[in-house]
């Protein structure tokens, strides 16, 4: 009498997972508990029917009677997996052959740089380089306005406050301020790896 669980006994019957769980919804299997009987009538009916379906990948095992009683280092992740009603994706990946795996592992990176095309072209991510230049050419033009407010500014505060022929010495103040400003923004961009 072998026991097997849903996903080895779909091996067996060279079906998927979800075809034996309809299977059993639809009472066309019977389990018993967690797994099935390869005894049952119903259950032995239905592995006879399926032999004229696909080549099985590697033979079903049969399932250990808990999870508890496996062997010390053996089947625990696995029957930790199955009691969390998972999928053995692993199961899947040991049944493929290397050119298989190579295959999926290059589908997966094209996948990865199709998306992240995607996402530049609709505008959800930008290249960094792109943000740095536009920082860059920001900060050129801001440093090239406030460096000049002094001189722009110098003459008019002078007309407003009549400061007695200072201007001079109101454009040094603000150019100085202006200075100090810009060493400060330069600094923070630095320490923030936005500078270019």
């Amino acid at each position: 009498m072998a026991r097997l669980t849903s996903a080895a006994f779909a091996r067996a019957a060279h079906v998927s997972k979800p075809a034996i769980t309809q299977a059993v919804k639809r009472g066309r299997l019977v389990k018993d508990g967690e797994l099935l009987d390869t005894d049952n009538p119903r259950n032995a009916a239905y592995l006879a029917s399926s032999g004229g379906r696909r080549k099985p990948t590697r033979p079903a095992k049969a399932a250990t009677k808990s999870p508890a009683k496996a062997a010390p280092g053996g089947d625990k992740p696995r029957a930790a997996a199955e009691a969390a009603g998972q999928e053995h994706v692993q199961d899947i990946f040991d049944a493929l052959g290397p050119k298989e795996r190579a295959e999926i592992r290059r589908i997966n990176a094209m996948a990865r740089a199709a998306e992240a095309k995607l996402a530049r072209e609709v505008g959800r991510v930008v290249e960094r380089s792109r943000i740095q230049a536009a920082l860059a050419r920001f900060g050129a033009e801001m440093e090239s306005r406030l460096l000049t407010l002094g001189t722009r500014l110098g003459p008019q505060l002078e007309a407003l406050f009549d400061t007695g022929g200072r201007s001079a010495q109101a454009k040094a103040v603000i150019d100085t301020e202006m200075a100090d400003a810009i060493r400060a923004m330069k600094a923070a961009a630095k320490r923030d790896g936005l500078d270019s």
